[in-house]
């Protein structure tokens, strides 16, 4: 009988659930005998609320004849745990009635095991990746300055000087911003479940922060801000995020050009942010990649002079999925580029409390 001969462990269940066989190969993975399993279900899984879980799924298999999986973790009579699919299938009488379901157990422990060894080289390739970006865009910062350092020492011009002061203090803002973004990259600071904030009220405070430098290198910040419900996201993170969004649209404007940002609220009362650009836009086959750490369309690492991408666009989307949103290449082509941030609008009553809970603090 092929469920005897089966190296696979088999189970017959009964139509609740319950136990009412199974195979030799049963009984040497999980240490259990026959007439230990016998009427039980709570060795099929691990967990309380997976046991809820299967008594609906085989419902549905005995209801509508249909098979079904299941992944779950089940505990071996040594107390040792197993990774395994479940694999379903109704088992009819002569008369066409489901009368047991027959289930084939599979060890999925080597699959996991692959499974955690890729990530942890993903992991190790995603690391390689932004200490080469992070080592690359510092070095350029630091040349620049050396290089106009170098230039005013050897000059001994009090013009020199200043211009290499001048460009230090650049310099050290965009350290700055990188140390930000690296910040928000690899910590939880943006992770708050309190974080809350009304983003017409921060995004305003962004635009008249942003609109005078942008207007000093030719670019008009042109912003529309409806007043949109509260997000779950504190306004410093969300500032953080949109000006991520700005300067990456600022870069792709070659001289004079408009960056136009967008508050409205979605049809499902979510906040929505888009930023526009009358840049030269994104290549359709890059648009894929351009929320990789330090990665840019000229296929490079990102942080030569006059590059601010390195790990804006990361963070960005980074913080949008932390707060439940998103963040999408909306439109691209010659004309400019165009990115949607959704965010999700808090409840108002939710929001209430949590100024009440604020008072009360």
């Amino acid at each position: 009988m092929l469920f005897e001969q089966s190296d696979l462990p088999m189970v017959l269940l009964d139509t609740s659930g319950r136990i009412m066989d199974w195979n030799a190969a049963a009984e040497r993975v999980l240490g259990f005998t026959r007439d230990e399993a016998a009427g039980q279900s709570a060795l099929l899984v691990r967990r309380r609320g997976e046991q809820r879980r299967l008594d609906l799924l085989l419902k549905r298999i005995v209801q509508e004849r249909r098979t079904a999986a299941f992944e779950t973790t089940v505990t071996r009579r040594d107390g040792g745990t197993i990774p395994v699919e479940l694999d379903f299938a109704p088992l009819e009488n002569a008369e066409g009635r489901v009368t047991a379901v027959g289930v084939v157990l599979r060890d999925l422990t080597r699959r996991r095991e692959l499974e955690r060894r890729l990530a942890e080289q993903e992991k190790m390739v995603t690391l390689g990746r932004l200490a080469g970006g992070l080592s690359h865009h510092v070095n350029n910062i630091l040349a620049a300055v050396s290089t106009q350092v170098e230039m005013a020492l050897a000059t001994g011009s009090p013009g020199a000087a200043e211009q290499a002061l001048r460009l230090t203090a650049q310099s050290v803002d965009r350290l700055t911003h990188l140390t930000r973004n690296l910040l928000l990259f690899t910590a939880v600071e943006h992770r708050d479940p309190a974080a809350r904030c009304r983003p017409a009220v921060a995004l305003a405070a962004l635009v008249e922060q942003m609109t005078g430098d942008l207007g000093r290198r030719g670019i008009v910040l042109d912003a529309v801000l409806a007043d949109a419900p509260e997000v779950a996201m504190d306004a410093q993170n969300l500032q953080h995020l949109v000006h991520n969004l700005i300067v990456n649209a600022a870069e792709a404007i070659d001289g004079d050009g408009t960056i136009r940002v967008r508050l409205t609220v979605g049809g499902k009362g979510d906040a929505v942010v888009t930023v526009s650009d009358s840049g030269r836009g994104i290549a359709p086959r890059h648009v894929p990649h351009i929320f990789e750490p330090f990665w840019t369309s000229r296929g490079s690492i990102a942080g030569s002079p006059g590059s601010a991408l390195g790990l804006g666009l990361t963070v960005s989307q980074s913080l949008a999925v932390a707060a439940g949103g998103t963040l999408r290449v909306a439109a691209t082509g010659n004309t400019g580029t165009t990115l949607r941030l959704r965010l999700p609008g808090l409840p108002a009553n939710t929001a209430s409390d949590a100024a009440a809970a604020g008072d009360r603090d």
